[in-house]
This record gives C-alpha cells, sequence and structure tokens, in this order.
C-alpha cells in the first residue's frame, strides 16, 4: 500500500518545487546549470538533474523497508510543507496585489484630480501672460514717461513743504512766533541748497532739452504734425505754464517777474519759431488729404497758446500764436497754388501733344478746348473746396478777423485765385512768343479758351471764391485784391495775341509755300501756260482747311455785345458758306485781269483807298482768314517784285491771280482787300515783264474753269 502513495507523492512535489524554482530562482538555477554544466546528479531530489525513476530505484536498492518508510513520511511531511508555504506566498501575493490594485485606483483618482488643477493653473497663467503682453504693449513705448512722471510725483511730495513754506512764514510772522519761523526757514534753505544741483530744480536746462527735440522734429515729416504738437503742448507749455505760476507765487516780487517775463519771451520765442517751421513743411509737402490734419494741428496749438496766455497776458502771446497760424495757411495756400500751375502746365503740354500727333481732321477742336475748361475749372474748385478746412466753424480761428484777412482776402483770393488766373493768362500768352512757334490750332484754340474762359468761368471763381471765403466788400479788402475787370481785360489781350499769333504762323506756312515756288521757278524761260500751278491749288486747299477750324471755334463776325471776343460760334460750315455766295459772272467782272486793267493800275491806286493789309484781326471767322490771305498774298507780292518775267512768265502769273481771285473772296470780309493785292501782284509782274503781253481773259477763264 505504499508504493502507490510514494510514486504519487514524488511527481506532485517534483513538480511543485520546479515551479517555485522556476518563478522565485530564475537566475539562481540558470547560473547555477551554468556553473554546474553536464554534471548534475540524477538523485539529487533538489537538484536540476533529478531522475525520479533513479532516486526509487536507488533507494529500492540501498534502503530497508523500515528506512523506506520514514523516508516517505519524511516527504510527505515535506510536501504538506511545502503546500502550506505555497498557499501562504499565494495569499501574501494575492493581498499585495489587491493593495497594490488599491493604490493604483487611488494614484489614477488623485491624477485626475491634479490634471484638473493642472489645466486650471495653465490656463490661468496663459490669461496672466497675455494680460501682462498687453500691458507691456500698452505701457512699453510710455514706460520711461511713467518712470519719468512718478519721480515728479514724488518729487512735488517733497517740494509741497517749500511750496507752503510762504504761506507759513506769513502766519507764523503774524502770530509773532518769529523763533519757529527762523528755524522753518533755515531748514527750507538747507533743503534748497542740498538739492540745488539736481535736474529737477533746474527749468533752463530741461526747456533746452525739449525745444532741441522739437527742433529736430520740426525739419522731418517723420512723425504726424499732431504728436509734434501734444509733445510741444503737453510737456514744454505745460511745464513753462507750472513754471510761471509757481514761481509767482514764491517770488512775487517785480524784480523777480521781470526776470520770469524776460525767460519766458526767450524760450516761447524759440518755441513759436519751431512749430512755424514745422507747420509752413507740413503745409508745403502734405497732399490734398493732409489739410485735415494740418487745420486740427494748428486749431489744438492756438487753443493752447490761448489758455496760456490768459495766464500771461504779456507779450501778446495769443496774437504771435494767430501769426503762426496764418503763416501756416498762407503758406498751404501757396503750395495749393502751386498745384495749379503745376496742373495747367501739364494740360498744356498734353494739349500740345495731342494737336501736334493728331491733326486737324482728326480731332474735334471744340471739345478739346471744352475738356480743357472743364478740367482747369474743376481743379480751382477742388483747391478752394480743400482749403475750406481752415472755415471749419469748429476752429478756433476761424473767425478772427486778422486771419481772414491774411487767408481769405490775401492768401486765397488774391495769390491763389488771381495770381492763378493771371499766370494762366500770361502762361497762353507766352506760347505765341515761343521759338519754334507751336502748333497753330494750339494757338487757335488757346485763343477762344481765353475768351470763353473770361465770358464764363473768370467772373463765376471770383464770386465763388468770394462766397466761400468771404471775402468783405470793403475799400480795404478791395484795394487787396485785382479786380475782375483787370483780369477780364488780361484774357482779351492774351486771346487777341494768340490769335495773331496764329494768323501769323498760317499765313506765314502759306506765304512760306508761295515764296518757295516763285524762288524755284525760271520766269523768264518757259511755255506758255495751260493749267494752274500746283501750289496755288495747294495754297487754295490749305486755306479751306484753316477756314474750316476758325469756323468750328469763332462765328462769321464779332457779336457786338461780346465786345472784342465774339458771341457764339457758329455751326455753318466753310461748305455752306460757299453754297450760299457762289462765283457768279456778275462777280467775276468785279475783277479781271484785262490789258486795260494792267495799263491803268497805276491810276487806280492813286484814286483808291488804302488798305490795311497788317492790321489786328479781330475775333471772328472772316477776320481771321481774311488775315491769313493778306499776309499770303502780301508775300507773294514781295516775292513777285524780285523777279523778273517773260511774256509766258507773265500770263502764268496772270492765270494764278485769276484762280486764286475766283476762290479767295469767299474767306474774306471785304472783297477789296483781295482785289486790292492781286491787282498789285498783276502791276508788279507786268512791270518787271520784258514783254508785257497778257492773256485773253476769255483764255484766262477758260483755264481756270477747267482746273
Amino acid at each position: 500500500p505504499w508504493t502507490p502513495l510514494l510514486f504519487q507523492a514524488e511527481p506532485d512535489r517534483s513538480s511543485r518545487n520546479s515551479r517555485l524554482r522556476s518563478f522565485y530562482q530564475q537566475g539562481q538555477v540558470e547560473s547555477d546549470a551554468a556553473s554546474v554544466g553536464l554534471n548534475v546528479d540524477p538523485c539529487d531530489i533538489d537538484g536540476a538533474g533529478f531522475d525520479p525513476e533513479v532516486y526509487l530505484s536507488k533507494l529500492l536498492q540501498e534502503q530497508p523497508l523500515t528506512s523506506l518508510m520514514a523516508k516517505e513520511q519524511q516527504m510527505v511531511d515535506q510536501i504538506r510543507q511545502l503546500d502550506s508555504d505555497m498557499q501562504t506566498l499565494v495569499y501574501d501575493n494575492y493581498s499585495k496585489f489587491i493593495s497594490a490594485t488599491d493604490t493604483i485606483r487611488k494614484m489614477k483618482s488623485d491624477f485626475h484630480r491634479m490634471e484638473q488643477e493642472m489645466n486650471n493653473l495653465a490656463e490661468s497663467v496663459s490669461a496672466m501672460s497675455q494680460q501682462a503682453a498687453d500691458v507691456r504693449q500698452h505701457v512699453g513705448g510710455k514706460r520711461a514717461e511713467l518712470k519719468r512722471l512718478a519721480g515728479v510725483s514724488a518729487l512735488l511730495h517733497k517740494l509741497q513743504y517749500l511750496l507752503d513754506l510762504p504761506a507759513r512764514l506769513t502766519e507764523l510772522r503774524r502770530e509773532g512766533a518769529h523763533q519757529q519761523a527762523i528755524r522753518a526757514w533755515q531748514q527750507a534753505d538747507r533743503s534748497v541748497r542740498r538739492s540745488a544741483e539736481l535736474p529737477a530744480y533746474q527749468a533752463d536746462p530741461r526747456m533746452q532739452r525739449l525745444l532741441g527735440d522739437l527742433e529736430a522734429q520740426a525739419g522731418s515729416l517723420q512723425d504726424d504734425v499732431l504728436q509734434f504738437v501734444d509733445q510741444g503742448c503737453n510737456h514744454l507749455v505745460s511745464e513753462l505754464c507750472i513754471l510761471i505760476a509757481v514761481f509767482g507765487d514764491i517770488f512775487p516780487s517785480p524784480e523777480s517777474r521781470a526776470k520770469l517775463e524776460a525767460y519766458h519771451e526767450s524760450v516761447m520765442r524759440s518755441y513759436l519759431a519751431i512749430v512755424s517751421k514745422r507747420f509752413c513743411l507740413e503745409a508745403r509737402e502734405s497732399g490734398g488729404t493732409g489739410d485735415s490734419l494740418l487745420v486740427r494741428a494748428c486749431d489744438r496749438f492756438h487753443r493752447k497758446l490761448q489758455a496760456m496766455h490768459r495766464l500771461v497776458t504779456e507779450g501778446e502771446l495769443s496774437v504771435r500764436a494767430l501769426a503762426v497760424v496764418c503763416d501756416a495757411a498762407a503758406e498751404r495756400a501757396a503750395a495749393v497754388r502751386a498745384q495749379l500751375d503745376l496742373r495747367l502746365t501739364a494740360a498744356l503740354s498734353g494739349l500740345r501733344s495731342q494737336l501736334a500727333t493728331a491733326g486737324a481732321r482728326s480731332v474735334s477742336l471744340p471739345q478739346l478746348m471744352a475738356g480743357l475748361l472743364t478740367e482747369l475749372v474743376d481743379a480751382v474748385k477742388a483747391a478752394l473746396a480743400g482749403l475750406q478746412a481752415f472755415l471749419a466753424t469748429d476752429v478756433s480761428f476761424s473767425l478772427k478777423p486778422a486771419f481772414r484777412e491774411r487767408f481769405c482776402v490775401r492768401a486765397v483770393r488774391q495769390e491763389l485765385l488771381a495770381g492763378f488766373l493771371n499766370h494762366q493768362a500770361t502762361q497762353c500768352a507766352r506760347l505765341a512768343q515761343l521759338s519754334p512757334t507751336p502748333p497753330p490750332l494750339l494757338l487757335l484754340l488757346l485763343s477762344r479758351y481765353c475768351l470763353d474762359f473770361r465770358n464764363s468761368s473768370l467772373h463765376y471763381l471770383c464770386t465763388l471764391a468770394d462766397e466761400q471765403f468771404l471775402v468783405p466788400e470793403s475799400p480795404q479788402a478791395e484795394a487787396l485784391v485785382t479786380p475782375v475787370s483787370e483780369l477780364s481785360a488780361v484774357y482779351s489781350d492774351s486771346a487777341a495775341e494768340l490769335l495773331q499769333a496764329y494768323v501769323c504762323a498760317s499765313g506765314g506756312t502759306l506765304a512760306g509755300m508761295l515764296r518757295k515756288s516763285v524762288d524755284a521757278r525760271d520766269w523768264l524761260q518757259g511755255i506758255e501756260p495751260r493749267s494752274v500751278r500746283a501750289v496755288v491749288k495747294r495754297v487754295v486747299e490749305d486755306l479751306a482747311g484753316i477756314d474750316a477750324s476758325v469756323s468750328s471755334l469763332y462765328d462769321e463776325a464779332p457779336s457786338g455785345g461780346g465786345g472784342r471776343g465774339g458771341g457764339d460760334r457758329s455751326s455753318d460750315s466753310s461748305a455752306s458758306r460757299l453754297a450760299r455766295r457762289p462765283l457768279t459772272a456778275a462777280s467775276r467782272s468785279q475783277w479781271s485781269a484785262t490789258p486795260s486793267t494792267l495799263g491803268n493800275s497805276l491810276l487806280h491806286r492813286l484814286f483808291s483807298d488804302k488798305v490795311d493789309l497788317l492790321g489786328p484781326a479781330e475775333f471772328g471767322r472772316a477776320s481771321v482768314v481774311s488775315g491769313v490771305v493778306r499776309l499770303a498774298l502780301k508775300t507773294l507780292l514781295e516775292c513777285v517784285r524780285l523777279k523778273t518775267f517773260g511774256r509766258y512768265g507773265l500770263q502764268q502769273v496772270q492765270v494764278d491771280c485769276h484762280y486764286l481771285h475766283a476762290f479767295l473772296w469767299r474767306y474774306v470780309s471785304d472783297d477789296s482787300v483781295v482785289h486790292f493785292l492781286l491787282e498789285e501782284i498783276l502791276a508788279s509782274a507786268a512791270h518787271r515783264c520784258i514783254d508785257p503781253v497778257s492773256m485773253e481773259q476769255s483764255v484766262v477763264e477758260l483755264i481756270v474753269e477747267r482746273d
């Protein structure tokens, strides 16, 4: 019966020992196995190479029955002991595992709570950082100023004793406490002497430093003009006011007051010069959008100095501040005037380029003139509207009589408006004097522009400026401004000069063609004429173009109500006028190049009226074109007088003159001018001819009608 128990207990015990050793002594077993190697004892029940079969065989062979039974009982006891130890270990491990699980659960709960607290802490730190950044951004640039103000505040608290000292000494003297008054004075005297070298007690170096900072900013536009004014008013003027108030209370004697006034005058003279320099620079360099900013700066400066004037009545500080504002406003008006001058120059240059490249037949002269008139009138109106910011009702100096006289009357009405209008007329008239001569169409267009500007825009702009800037109708104001009648006369003279220059330029072009044709031809040698010369036909064609250009801007004759300016432009074309005055036999009978005409030319000139060949052109189509015709024919006459003609040369001149008469009478207001000049040309040619035999009139008419 013991054998089954033995064989049953040993495997269970061996497996349990093996598992326990593998769990608790794995490292030790591996090290022992490594040290022992293959030399293991199979009968060592506690060894790694234990073999139950060998161990049992050895016991059966070597041990008696009693020893085997004792061995069995020993092994059973050991098995029970090991089972008890293993159970104890399991219970201990389980209790530790339960304890560890509780600890982990508690730590997890604590971690959740700590995580929430850390998140709250992180949010609080982030909010504090943002607030600190906002405060740093808001106060960063003013940190030095805040530090200075804090120091000033602490210094003022320390100075409170000194400020109260005069009243205290007076009270002690009134009460008869002379000893206490002497001690108070000695204590204050020691404090003042001890602090005399501190920068806070040295007013003049601080004022000089502030003036130096303002002087550096006055020559540049990097800083805003409002900031410039605020820095001067909030620092220099405010400290100067405090200094005056405190100094007057502490040192009320007349001598001290005189020294204070001298010091105040020195500082304010420098400050006003610096502010005037900056205001004038702002007025010159800023664009149209800077007017409101400049006005606000001037208003803030004027209000601050008006308040200071109530504290210091000497020196007429308010008047001097207004003078600085007037200088700035006048400088702004001058800058606007300069912009208008540049606008006028650009407009005239663009118009000249357009006419030079396009030509007369591809552009509409009335449209160009209307566009130029609208552009410049709108520019003047915009300039006046921009300057009205200085007269806003909320501006402290806008109603001052001195400001209105300096700005409204002198700067705007006279120097800006009247000056620009006079400059415009003069600039247009100067084009007539340029060499080389500008395009003739430009001269013609500008002459009509000056007339239309005089008739429609001159009085309107002057009235607009008087209404917008409240220019008074007083003898003093009228003596300061240029009257409209004088400006109107300037524009009339400019228009007349331009028109005369157009006549000279256009007539000079035709005269040049005729002169070259006369000089290039051999009038002694030639054949009998069979047609009109091509240059004469070209002159008539160009004259038709000149007539069309003039007709687009001027009417037939000057209107009686418009003086030299003419009335409305006629819409009739050159073709319609030619249709109204056809070439009839009656008109041809008025002039003919017959031999009798050639013979009686001298007698005819003796009894005919004198014809004005180079008189001034009136503002009308007929007068302008007549001037061109007179100049061209007069040139042809002078060229003929310098040549010697043969028979056929004389007959060619006869044919050309008849052709010219057939067309030129249509463009002139007085046919006698054409008759006279053509007769002079024929008479001169006959006089210079070596064989003065004229062509029959019928043949001449036939050639002209065929051409």
